[in-house]
């Protein structure tokens, strides 16, 4: 998804009259990190909250035209609250995704010195973030289980099938 999303952005959007992208029609993303906020499929039962977004730093600015968000309540990489804690899980997202240490806003580094200088403001956000990945890591169904009657429907709504 992320580097779908980096193509469609970079690529497709920045050149829609490339007669070589013209057949682009859409297309499901199933768990996106860069899920805008409050987008989500009109199928999702279990959808997340409308103020959350994916964990990326750089979440897409709306939603992608013919492309669906498959993402649901839980998971780690496409339900990122607002707050203190999701800074904390975007430094992480930033080391892992593009191997930043250093730098901007929500960087690893920035972070420990926000932790170093106020200790006892940040130690509840950076449990919350440990305790919601750890979560997330013994039970990942809200990233891998999904009906997928309506993303197939989708797609075929979207060739002319």
């Amino acid at each position: 998804a992320i580097i779908a999303c980096d193509y469609i952005q970079n690529v497709i959007l920045q050149r829609p009259d490339d007669p070589s992208l013209r057949n682009f029609r859409g297309g499901v993303m199933f768990g996106n990190p860069r899920r805008p906020a409050g987008v989500v499929a009109p199928w999702i039962t279990d959808p997340p909250p409308a103020t959350s977004s994916g964990i990326a730093d750089d979440c897409l600015p709306a939603k992608l035209p013919g492309v669906e968000e498959a993402s649901r309540k839980g998971d780690l990489y496409a339900d990122k609250a607002p707050g203190q804690a999701a800074e904390y899980k975007v430094a992480i997202y930033r080391i892992i995704a593009r191997g930043e240490f250093f730098g901007g806003t929500d960087s690893i580094t920035e972070q420990l010195l926000e932790l170093g200088v106020s200790p006892f403001t940040e130690l509840w956000p950076v449990f919350q973030a440990l305790i919601g990945a750890i979560g997330f890591g013994i039970n990942m169904d809200s990233h891998n289980f999904f009906d997928l009657t309506p993303p197939r429907d989708h797609v075929a709504r979207i060739l002319g099938i």
